[in-house]
């Protein structure tokens, strides 16, 4: 198949060949999910916030990289901030350099709680973590494990 991608003068993608290749490109840049999949969810295993005490860090904030690995975690690495709190960032929002990582955009570890069967809007998605809005207007992140997709936003309102 020909490919209809282009490039233009400052850098966007003028055309797509399918989905697969734009859904490509969000997890490369860390963008947020438009319309490539169900943006509702039903969670199907509870998920408790692990962590009173979030990272956070703004555009432009430096990580100190390392000393943690996982499987669970590839595309993550253990960043430490200038407080000493440490948790996993996403190696698609940092700009690496030897043992330091520059945020490329606003970010936060920050968990939610959620109940089995309850039903979640999905902003963005990132190595396995989906960013969600609750019913009531909690934002964080879950195990994309912890959901199943619903179909249209239809179903959403039916479960109000």
């Amino acid at each position: 198949m020909k490919s209809t991608e282009q490039i233009d003068a400052n850098g966007f993608l003028s055309e797509h060949r399918s989905t697969q290749t734009f859904l490509g490109y969000q997890k490369l840049l860390g963008l947020r999910m438009e319309t490539a999949m169900s943006r509702y969810a039903r969670v199907v295993q509870a998920h408790k916030d692990p962590c009173p005490d979030p990272i956070s860090g703004k555009e432009g904030d430096v990580f100190l990289l390392g000393g943690r690995h996982s499987a669970d975690y590839a595309d993550f690495v253990w960043a430490i901030a200038a407080d000493d709190r440490c948790g996993w960032i996403p190696r698609a929002i940092l700009q690496e350099s030897g043992d330091f990582g520059r945020l490329v955009r606003d970010y936060t570890t920050q968990e939610v709680t959620v109940a089995m069967g309850e039903v979640v809007e999905i902003l963005e998605q990132i190595g396995g973590w989906l960013w969600i809005a609750t019913h009531d207007g909690r934002e964080g992140w879950i195990p994309t494990k912890s959901v199943t997709y619903l179909r249209d936003r239809t179903r959403l309102a039916s479960t109000r």
